[in-house]
Formats: C-alpha cells, structure tokens, sequence
C-alpha cells in the first residue's frame, strides 16, 4: 500500500512529538516507556525509481534497534509484510536491503543504488532490522550487547509490537520473518517466541505470524558443520574437491573431536558445553575455509584474498557513510548520541560474543520441531549448491532428521524440479514439501542466493505466498498451481 508522507503521519496515533532533522516520536501506546523513532522518505530518497520508506529506531529502554522499511510496489492493502534477518553473526541487515534483495541494489558502475527489477518489494513490505544492538545503526546506551540469540528475541518481539503501532495500516496484514545464513538461527528461535507470545496475549495484541523463511541456514551445526569438509575435500553436485590435500588432512585430524563435543553440546544445550564445540570446531574446520582464496560461500569463485571476495560490500558500506547519507537523510551521529560514529556492515565483536557464548554451536531446528507441531505457522528452508559453508548436503541432512509428526513423509518426499530457470537459463533448482515444511535446493547459486539467482529466488517466494494464500499444489513447469504434489 502507497501513502503519502501526510496520510502516514495521519494514520499514527496521537501520541508523537517531532524531534531533530524530520524525525517523529511515537510512544507506545500498550508500554509508555518504549517509542519509536522514524522519519519518512519519498519516492526515489535511495534510488531512482525506488518506493517510499521510513527509517528509524525502537526505543525499548536502553536498546535502540535500527530499521528501514520500504514500502511495496503494489498498492494492494493486504501486502505481507516481511521483516529481515542478515546473519554473521553481526551482519547489518540494511548490506542486504542494498546488495540482494531489497528495493534498491547498489550498482559498482555508477557507485550508488539503482532499481532493483527482482526487489522483493514486488511481493513485500520489507523490514530490514539491524540486531542484536550494536550491529550495523542499533546500539545500546549501556551495559552489554546480547550474548545468545534467546537474550537478543525480547528486542525482536518488543520491535514487531512497535512497528504494529506506529504501522497500523499494516497491522493485521500477514507477517513472514526471512533471513539468511545465522539466520537459520535467528528467525527458528525469533519465530518460536513470537509463537508462544501469541499464546499469551490478547487477540489483538498478536502478531500475524504467516511463515519462517531461512535463506542458506545455519540451523543444526551438529550435522551441517562436519559436512564442509565433505563436500570441500570431495566431489560434490559435479565440482572437484576446493581444497589441496594438506589441507584436507589437517581437517580430517580435527573431524572427529569436533563431531564429539556438538554431540555433547546437542544433547547439553549448555553455554559452556556449546562455547568448547564452537571454538574447537571453528578453529579446526571453519578456519581452513576462512584462509582460503576459494571462495567458502561459492566455491565457483577464486577471490583475490580470503577477505576479498565481495567487493560490492565494502563500496556499499563506503555510500552509507557518505555524508549525503549518513548525515543528511539519517542524521546518524545526531540520532545515536555519538554512539555511532560510522556504519559497517559486519559487527565482528557480535560475531565473537556468540562464538564465545556457544549461540554459533546450539540446535535452532528444536525451535522449528516446535513450530511444526503446532501445524500452524509453515517454514521454507533453502540451500545453494555452489555454497560450501552451508551446503544442501548438510541442511537437507537436517531437515530430514528432525522430529516431528511429518518425519517420515518429508524424508521420503520426492524433490521436484522448480519451474523457472537460473541467470543462463537452466533448472533453477529443486524442492520437497511435507505438510507444512518445505526445503528448496537452488542451483548455480552460492550463500546469498538473492545476490546470485535474484530472478529464482524472487519466483520462490511468489509461490511461497500463493502455497500459502490458496493452499497451491502439485508442480508442473506450465501450471503453478500444481507445484508440490499432493500434501501427505
């Protein structure tokens, strides 16, 4: 739905005050102390030909979590809206909203954004939150930055009740929480609690939850973790081993004991337990991809240093902190009380707070198991099979063995070729669904499948929303209608 910057501000509830550089206050009117910030942005304020946003920050006491929502291309007033998730840990979400999916894509020629023709703006109303506090715009006045997921999820609902607030056009329209690599941490354990939150609120207090998206997901490293070494030591899906044999021997000494403790870190669940597991299998798995020049999240590619491998990141990072951007439409340093003296997209000491905590070694798919059970709320995994750090073999490996009533109907479900077709015009992949669980593989595409296969995976997610706006099935290439087969 399109509105001008006056019917926005008409729609808001009474209680608002104006505050620096175009910015409105909104205080809540459900928790007094919380309020949100935001200042509106026409049509074409981030790209040339891009929709109208709003950006600004969720004051829940001493937290101040970031976000940027784009409004839909489409005027229809019951758009979903979806709020996104970038993973790392410490990964800013607004990297996504300008290099994968969002409404504006950052183009290296002319150095700035320019419309996205696969935006996912075509289907949504995109959120884009940076979290925990401290990644990316969001910081916290004192005290000290989550250090598990579950202690980061409070900001996370506290967020979805403010934005319903000061968006109450949007309130009831569905919902969908997306995100991508740590986010097949976030969004299992953020849906679980918006789930158990809906149980014990008012109705109209919930929060429409429609589905769980998980792009490339860390979820289960017990069994995704040991499986980067199978498939960059051997042949995988018709690509030779990545790495040299030294290499892979080094790996295969340090297998066994990082198998052992996330066994004892699954079956535990506890920080120490987990945090020994995730420094162990990181030091003796992860970090022999890290020092690679092949590229962990797409093994097609050779980058000039291990670090290197994405440079649209750092000149997207360079035109946020660009004063036209920076100072003039966000008023950043104002905004943030000096807190924040410059935007990066990865937030390393987030990264190394979870590592330490164990968070990067704990089973989010119990969180899933959870959600399924309940029958309502319907997730989609996917995975990319040029994507070594979270490859199809692990996370479809997951998936299977997850319990729940539809176990042995999803293991035993036939994949089926996805009717559309990659950058050079072959199958885009393929997918399997039982009940309310579907996984799609993708093809020719590493870790940021929207970066990679932006045509694909915007066709996914309008089949997602029409399998769960009229109950869609079956799968032929001419006929959407008949996607899956079936459900069992």
């Amino acid at each position: 739905m399109r509105i001008s910057n006056a019917l926005f501000w008409a729609l808001l509830a009474p209680a608002q005050a104006m505050s620096s550089n175009g910015y409105v206050v909104h205080k809540s009117k459900f928790d007094p102390p919380r309020q949100m910030r935001v200042k509106s942005h026409p049509e074409g304020a981030v790209c040339a030909g891009g929709v109208a946003s709003h950006s600004g920050w969720a004051d829940l006491g001493n937290h101040h979590i970031f976000f940027w929502y784009y409004e839909s291309r489409s005027a229809a007033p019951d758009v979903p809206v979806m709020v996104w998730f970038t993973g790392g840990p410490g990964g800013s979400s607004q990297a996504s909203a300008l290099v994968e999916n969002g409404d504006c894509k950052f183009d290296r020629d002319s150095h700035k954004p320019t419309r996205n023709p696969y935006g996912w703006t075509e289907e949504f109303h995109m959120v884009y939150i940076d979290q925990p506090v401290g990644v990316g715009f969001s910081y916290l006045d004192h005290g000290n930055t989550p250090s598990t997921t579950d202690e980061a999820a409070p900001d996370v609902v506290g967020f979805l009740r403010l934005f319903a607030e000061l968006f109450p056009h949007l309130a009831k329209n569905p919902l969908h929480l997306a995100g991508e690599s740590y986010g097949g941490r976030w969004i299992p354990v953020f849906g679980d609690w918006v789930n158990q939150y809906n149980k014990v609120v008012a109705e109209e207090q919930r929060i429409p939850l429609a589905s769980l998206i998980a792009i490339s997901a860390w979820s289960h490293p017990r069994v995704q973790l040991p499986t980067t070494y199978d498939v960059a030591c051997w042949p995988f899906k018709g690509y030779p081993p990545a790495l040299n044999d030294t290499t892979c021997a080094a790996m295969a000494a340090e297998y066994e004991s990082c198998r052992i403790l996330l066994e004892a870190c699954d079956a535990s669940q506890e920080g120490i337990m987990c945090s020994k597991a995730a420094k162990l299998c990181h030091r003796g798995i992860l970090d022999y991809l890290y020092t690679q020049t092949v590229n962990k999240y797409d093994r097609r590619m050779v980058c000039p240093a291990p670090s290197q491998c994405y440079p649209i990141m750092d000149e997207m990072e360079a035109w946020m902190n660009t004063e036209p951007i920076f100072k003039d439409l966000l008023d950043i340093t104002n905004q943030t009380s000096g807190k924040k003296g410059s935007y990066q997209f990865m937030d390393s000491q987030t990264y190394l707070t979870l590592v330490a905590s164990g968070d990067l070694a704990m089973n989010s798919l119990k969180h899933i198991e959870t959600i399924l059970e309940d029958r309502v709320v319907p997730v989609l995994y996917t995975a990319s099979d040029a994507d070594m750090m979270v490859n199809i073999k692990g996370v479809g490996e997951a998936l299977d063995n997850m319990r729940w009533h539809g176990r042995p109907f999803f293991k035993n479900a036939p994949f089926e070729e996805l009717p559309f077709k990659t950058n050079a015009g072959r199958a885009g992949g393929r997918v399997k669904k039982s009940g309310n669980l579907w996984y799609a593989e993708l093809a020719e595409a590493g870790h940021m499948a929207p970066y990679d296969q932006p045509a694909v995976t915007l066709e996914l997610m309008k089949i997602w929303l029409a399998e769960i706006n009229h109950g869609l099935v079956g799968l032929r290439k001419d006929d959407m209608q008949s996607f899956l087969g079936a459900d069992l």
